[in-house]
């Protein structure tokens, strides 16, 4: 599956169909840095409480 999307972008499912793969519009690169950022940050502090969760 390879095809144009409303916005101009291209979607692609991986031929394993495990992973579908959009291209970004320059708009939406700010808001996924911004939103990649945030998801380290709780991953990050996730994996500092686990092991005191643990005990």
């Amino acid at each position: 599956m390879d095809s144009p999307g409303r916005s101009g972008a291209r979607m692609i499912l991986s031929h394993d169909k495990r992973y579908f793969i959009k291209t970004l519009v320059s708009e939406e690169v700010e808001q996924m840095h911004h939103l990649l950022k945030q998801y380290l940050q709780v991953r990050n502090s996730y994996l500092i409480l686990t092991p005191q969760m643990l005990i």
